[in-house]
């Protein structure tokens, strides 16, 4: 079983019942407290051939019972724009609306230009002031 928070700070409870013939009822009580995220969330590669391009998605689910307003944005990850060189986020817009309980799909785009190690990091923000999330994902 997987738990998924549905607020930060505060304690959720649930109950799960198995029952079998021969084993009887069991019955958990559940109780549990979500946390912000820390650090890196995930890692997407994506291979591109010099001078071709390749696109790889990353998913990002809200997790929360009211909608979130992101601003998405990449960051270079050794503060050299060399690195990033040739990988794009593919959204109309850097800010965007993810529904309650709902995903949003980012597409990475890479295009390299020079045949070298390239790297970035996802930055997803909101900007809600109630609520200080931070997500990162460094695309390789």
């Amino acid at each position: 079983m997987l738990y998924n928070p549905r607020s930060i700070g505060k304690v959720e409870q649930g109950r799960v019942t198995l029952t079998n013939s021969v084993c009887g009822t069991w019955v958990y009580n559940l109780t549990g407290q979500g946390t912000a995220p820390v650090g890196i969330a995930a890692t997407v590669k994506v291979s591109a051939s010099l001078g071709g391009s390749a696109s790889e998605l990353f998913v990002f689910q809200n997790p929360f019972l009211f909608p979130l307003r992101l601003r998405v944005e990449l960051k270079d990850p050794t503060n050299s724009a060399d690195i990033r060189d040739g990988i794009s986020v593919l959204l109309p817009h850097a800010v965007v609306d993810v529904a309650a309980e709902s995903a949003l799909e980012i597409p990475i785009l890479f295009t390299p230009t020079r045949l070298q190690r390239h790297g970035a990091i996802l930055v997803l923000k909101t900007l809600d002031t109630t609520s200080h999330l931070q997500e990162r994902l460094p695309p390789n």
